[in-house]
């Protein structure tokens, strides 16, 4: 069920794609016959990621430099979560959603951030993944080897907010359970349980144990359904972000695992199915939204791009 469900939003490009994307995020910056020289556009939120009325102009000041996502620590009033014993500050890092609390309405989970541009390791002009880090060496190589310099620097960043996420993956998942606690949050009986399966997994000394897998997505520019890299942005940020959601990778572990908790298959067995409720309903929702096969799968793509030389 989930993996139907992750397939239907999401995409794995291939590597022509991924060149092509970081094509399209270097003329974003780069191309003196662009607006986005002045303006880095984004997709319209008013009107969802298929809008007629055309993608928002972002300021490119806030966005080519740092991360829109910090000013002094937070953006929007929302905080970075503390990982690790020293808070883990290093290139990323993991924020709760801006508009909804997980498994509410379009909201996936957590969202992992550029916190910065690391003394432009990742480039200081990247608005998206799929963007290469051009030096003057590269502007005087053939394109094929510009393409082929973008794609490892997608692979390197691809690796290290991999890492990252997995390093922290049980605090991520409790902070997770602290989110849906929030005030104000509705909880309805399949939330709860959802919560609790949740909240039993973090309390693991191994995230293998549970069952549970995590993914993280992003989003680029949006493609034909022929394959083909389009000039109209899925993001509504001009800005490295990943979505990140936790799923049942293998649900016979982690009904074992849940039953020493709860001491009844019986209510194991009802709290998968709360589960599926609230993931399928979300699901529709995103799908109706616009957003089937709009986010890139970004563990699938780390294992087809294997291990590029950097």
């Amino acid at each position: 069920m989930d993996a139907r469900a992750i397939q239907e939003l999401s995409y794995c490009p291939s590597l022509a794609q991924v060149g092509a994307l970081c094509d399209r995020g270097r003329i974003a910056v780069t191309n003196p016959f662009f607006t986005i020289k002045s303006a880095v556009y984004v997709k319209g939120r008013r009107d969802g990621p298929k809008s007629e009325a055309g993608p928002v102009p972002t300021a490119v000041e806030n966005i080519l430099a740092k991360s829109p996502f910090f000013t002094r620590g937070s953006f929007n009033g929302v905080q970075a979560i503390l990982l690790g014993n020293d808070g883990d500050v290093g290139p990323f890092a993991f924020i709760r959603d801006l508009a909804d609390a997980p498994y509410h309405g379009n909201s996936m989970g957590l969202i992992g951030v550029l916190r910065t541009f690391h003394e432009s390791i990742y480039g200081t002009l990247r608005i998206n993944l799929f963007q290469g880090k051009l030096n003057e060496f590269a502007r005087q190589s053939l394109w094929k080897s510009i393409q082929v310099k973008d794609i490892n620097r997608v692979h390197e960043m691809l690796v290290d907010f991999l890492n990252f996420r997995d390093t922290h993956v049980l605090k991520l998942l409790s902070e997770t359970v602290k989110h849906m606690n929030i005030k104000g949050t509705m909880l309805s009986r399949d939330h709860k349980a959802m919560r609790d399966i949740l909240h039993y997994c973090a309390e693991a000394p191994d995230f293998s144990h549970t069952g549970l897998g995590v993914v993280s997505f992003c989003q680029s520019w949006e493609v034909n359904q022929d394959g083909t890299v389009t000039n109209r942005p899925s993001f509504s940020i001009a800005c490295p972000h990943f979505q990140t959601r936790f799923y049942v990778r293998d649900g016979v572990r982690l009904k074992l695992y849940l039953s020493g908790f709860v001491h009844t298959y019986t209510r194991v067995d009802a709290m998968f199915g709360s589960y599926q409720v609230i993931m399928e309903d979300m699901a529709r929702r995103m799908k109706n939204t616009g957003y089937a096969k709009t986010f890139v799968n970004l563990d699938t793509l780390k294992m087809q791009l294997g291990s590029v030389a950097f």
